[in-house]
């Protein structure tokens, strides 16, 4: 029981930030092995 079982509706169009920051560390390992292939950041909207 994540941070849905106490957030619940009010969280929906959010996104996780718990999957947000696992995602920018993939991003900032690819940026600084592979800088030239690497895709934007991905920023929540």
């Amino acid at each position: 029981m994540g941070r849905a079982s106490y957030v619940g509706e009010r969280a929906l169009g959010e996104p996780d930030p718990g999957a947000l920051g696992i995602a920018l560390l993939f991003w900032a390992f690819a940026a600084a092995t592979e800088p030239a292939d690497a895709p934007a950041a991905p920023l929540p909207r």
